[in-house]
Parts: structure tokens; sequence; C-alpha cells
């Protein structure tokens, strides 16, 4: 049985939060980082492990992604500072 609270009734740390989504971002990368490093040792049964584990780090992203509005508002929100930032230092110079 699936159980959860109402809308008014949740209150979300943000230190828990934030660590996270930090750990969940950075996860794939990480096994990114270990497949090249096991691709260039030419150890194809490490490199295999890693596919899997970018495969299934990848999903567990994209599914908590998903759900969280939160979330997607603020990726939304940053990637729109990041462009709006770049535009105006290739226009300025700096």
């Amino acid at each position: 049985m699936f159980e959860s609270l109402g809308e008014g009734q949740r209150t979300i740390n943000k230190k828990d939060s934030r660590i996270f989504w930090v750990v969940l971002y950075a996860t794939p990368p990480l096994w990114v980082l270990l497949g090249i490093i096991a691709f260039l040792k030419l150890n194809i049964d490490y490199l295999l492990l890693v596919v899997m584990a970018v495969v299934l780090a990848g999903a567990n992203l994209v599914g908590y992604w998903k759900c969280s509005r939160a979330q997607q508002e603020a990726m939304k929100g940053m990637t729109r500072n990041l462009f709006t930032s770049g535009l105006r230092a290739y226009f300025t110079g700096s």
C-alpha cells in the first residue's frame, strides 16, 4: 500500500534535500569517470559493470527528477540563469 502525506502536511528539510539531489546528480558522472579509467586500462569486465551502473544511476536520476516538480523548476531556473549570464558575458566581452 502506498501512503503519502497531503500537500499541507509535508515539511522538507532543505539541507537533506540538497544532499539528496547533489548525490543523485553526481553519481552518473562519477560512474562515467570510472568507465573511462576502465576503458584506458582495457579492463572489459569492469567496463561492462560500469555501463550497467551508469544506466541504472541515470534511470534513478530521471525517475526522481520526473517526480519532483520543485527540482524541475529549480533546474529550469538554473539553466535559464546560466544561459542569460553566458549571453551577457559574450556580448559585453568579459
